[in-house]
């Protein structure tokens, strides 16, 4: 029942979206408007008649408060880079599981038993994408560049040090094997444009060696719930927070080396696909070797060309306007002809 009485009518109430450019109709405000009268509209009528129900917004009401809603988070990510960093940590692992856990059925087809986990690895590497473009991010993060090609080679240590783990040989029908290195390939691209392109882009005002620590506690934290939502035994779940950290404090100084997470993206899924298939774990001092190697190498890859990668991220942003501005983004470092002097110094 409408309150008021008669006397009274059911008028919409108007707010104005300036972003967008356009005006919405909030159904369902009641505003005192004396003396009755004919209705000024349609739907007027059809209100007054219970007709009309709740009426949806429309799609360009979610767009536009989404764009307004990730422009904010941007300004937020910039102001507050360890803290933006927890946050997009703490959104794709919440992305991760509402597709793997909730969302999609399990989907494992006998020609492609790992079916399940190439779609939510696609999907959350999708919404990544998406929120490094909404930010014109895609190429100050490493993401959307091959970077410097003549580098590619500082991740051959770490690409051997995954093939060590194929020595042993491969578990498992040629199904399985070819379906989990697809799969595991997902996993690489989904988890290196995430942690080494974004996150690490987040953190990169913190100055690299911060940045980099920063990529390695929140990644390796991360895995954390390979036991709370995965059944991992809990020993096996912190020494892979361990040796996790670690390969992504490398691969966080390799991005600053290479300026791409390409050859990150082919280590790290490589590097999964052989220690899964592995018809045996390695040795123990084989392993241990390997993280003191890691965590080696990256203080090197940082000493050497931290600062130059860093620097290069910082100077490229400034230059990139996000793509919902109506400017021209102004050429980053590398997109320059020549480069950059103060980037290559």
């Amino acid at each position: 029942m409408v309150p008021g009485g008669a006397g009274h009518e059911l008028i919409e109430e108007r707010t104005v979206f300036q972003q967008a450019g356009w005006v919405a109709s909030r159904p369902g405000a009641v505003v005192r408007r004396p003396g009755g009268g004919q209705a000024q509209s349609h739907r007027e009528r059809a209100e007054r008649r219970g007709e009309a129900g709740v009426r949806l917004l429309p799609p360009c009401v979610s767009a536009a408060t989404l764009v307004v809603v990730m422009n904010r988070w941007k300004g937020h990510v910039i102001r507050h880079p360890l803290w933006g960093a927890v946050e997009l940590t703490f959104a794709w692992h919440a992305l991760l599981l509402l597709f793997a856990e909730v969302i999609l059925p399990p989907l494992a087809p006998s020609w492609y038993p790992d079916l399940g986990a190439t779609l939510v690895n696609a999907v959350c590497a999708a919404g990544v994408w998406l929120v490094l473009w909404r930010w014109g991010w895609l190429r100050v993060s490493a993401v959307a560049v091959l970077g410097r090609l003549h580098r590619w080679w500082l991740a051959a240590p770490m690409l051997l040090i995954a093939c060590s783990y194929a020595v042993a040989g491969l578990d498992g029908s040629a199904t399985v094997v070819v379906s989990g290195l697809v799969s595991l390939l997902w996993v690489g691209i989904n988890e290196e444009i995430y942690s080494r392109g974004l996150v690490q882009q987040a953190l990169n005002p913190l100055g690299p060696i911060r940045a980099a620590l920063g990529v390695a506690v929140l990644f390796g934290t991360g895995h954390i719930q390979n036991f709370l939502f995965f059944g991992d035994p809990l020993d096996d779940t912190l020494w892979q927070m361990l040796s996790a950290g670690l390969f992504g404090f490398t691969c966080a100084g390799l991005r600053y080396a290479i300026g791409s997470v390409w050859p990150m993206v082919l280590v790290h899924g490589l590097d999964d696909f052989f220690q899964i298939r592995s018809p045996g774990s390695a040795p123990d001092w084989w392993q241990a070797s390997v993280l003191v190697f890691q965590a080696a190498y990256g203080v090197w890859l940082l000493r050497r060309y931290g600062a130059e990668g860093a620097q290069s991220s910082a100077e490229a942003i400034c230059s990139s306007p996000s793509p919902s501005s109506g400017h021209s983004p102004s050429p980053s470092p590398d997109e320059r002809p020549g480069g950059d002097s103060r980037a290559r110094a």
